[in-house]
């Protein structure tokens, strides 16, 4: 997964609002998460740093594409880690 790739979660609503709570803290999860979410769409070039992909015509009447959904993570567990967040 490349840094800076943004992620659903899913789990437990306690677990989920636990997070939360610690938000701004570095935090470690535990889950499950597909991996076809992993792959990105399109053709990789160049060693994988280019990534060509189609793009839908941006006429009226035609929506434009929201892209590819983010990968969902089904968070089972978390660590706090003692450490902080830079707040972007």
């Amino acid at each position: 997964m490349e840094l800076g790739t943004k992620i659903r979660l899913e789990g437990d609503k306690k677990v989920l609002a636990d997070v939360k709570a610690h938000e701004g803290s570095m935090v470690e999860l535990t889950g499950l998460i597909k991996r076809s979410d992993l792959t990105q769409p399109g053709i990789g070039l160049a060693g994988g740093k280019v990534r060509i992909t189609p793009v839908m015509p941006n006429g009226r009447g035609v929506g434009r594409d929201p892209g590819p959904s983010p990968p969902i993570l089904d968070v089972e567990s978390y660590k706090l880690l003692n450490a902080s967040c830079a707040n972007r």
